[in-house]
């Protein structure tokens, strides 16, 4: 009878403590140092998987708002590191299959790839884009982002841009993009599935050294890799320009068609040569 005691008291304690384990680590990951060495042990298991993970500090928890300081993510020849990561995010919304994050924000990211490699030969395809869970980007933020990767460089001042990834609907609303000569604006929205429906609108302005600033306003639509663009430029001219693309053919295939009321050259300045009401038609591979 003791024995039979003792195993039942064993039993209870055995079944209490793996019910309380669960609960424990939560209440770990609420805490700052409890956060701090979870991300210690996961840097361990990238170790294992030949990806090196430091940073610096952590402030924050894991379970709704973290900031790491100076994170350096290494893997084969690319290297990723920032300044900063914060994120926010609503765990309890993976009990509805979603992924919802309110904020992220990376502070000087910069990417450094190995050699880039060789693009794939035949046309262009898209795949099919299902996701195990939805995503609900809040607000995503970048500073200071550099890409690198063989001889090409890639630099942002500033990036922004909500977004929802769904089964029938990906979207990126508020996309503000900005860099040394030129910006970017717009929403644009995708279907996962083909035939990979495309639409939105994007403005932008360009200008090069010495050159007046070009304004235009992009708009597309159709499938992703036969799309219909038309594109309305408003300085330092008004012309407008549609334009359909066949992207996944062989030899991949344009037709366009600009307009204007009057085009004069130079840019900038007295004129030398204009054109009234003109048109331009051209097509090809």
């Amino acid at each position: 009878m003791k024995l039979a005691r003792r195993l039942l008291k064993a039993l209870a304690w055995l079944s209490a403590a793996m019910a309380a384990t669960p609960v424990l680590a939560l209440a770990l990951l609420t805490t700052e140092p409890g956060t701090r060495w979870a991300l210690q042990q996961a840097a361990k298991f990238g170790d294992l998987a030949g990806i090196s993970v430091q940073f610096d500090d952590v402030s924050g928890n894991l379970l709704y708002d973290i900031t790491i300081s100076g994170l350096r993510v290494r893997f084969g020849d690319s290297l990723f590191e920032a300044a900063a990561l914060h994120l926010r995010w609503r765990p309890a919304a993976l009990r509805h299959r979603l992924l919802h994050i309110e904020a992220l924000a990376l502070t000087s990211p910069r990417y450094v790839g190995g050699p880039g490699e060789d693009a794939a030969a035949g046309p262009p395809s898209i795949p099919e884009l299902g996701l195990p869970l939805a995503v609900r980007l809040d607000r995503l933020a970048l500073t200071d982002l550099t890409v690198a990767q063989g001889d090409g460089r890639f630099a942002l001042a500033r990036a922004g841009l909500a977004a929802r990834l769904g089964a029938e609907r990906w979207s990126v609303t508020g996309l503000e993009l900005e860099a040394e000569g030129y910006g970017l604006a717009g929403d644009l929205a995708l279907q996962p599935t083909a035939p990979h429906a495309l639409a939105g609108t994007l403005t932008g302005w360009f200008q090069a050294p010495d050159q007046p600033r070009l304004r235009a306003r992009l708009s597309v639509a159709g499938a992703a890799l036969a799309p219909r663009l038309a594109v309305e430029v408003t300085e330092p001219a008004a012309l407008r320009a549609d334009a359909t693309l066949a992207l996944a053919e062989p030899e991949p295939r344009f037709d366009a068609v600009a307009t204007w009321p009057r085009l004069a050259w130079p840019i900038s300045g007295e004129a030398t040569y204009w054109a009234e009401q003109g048109r331009l038609a051209v097509a090809g591979t």
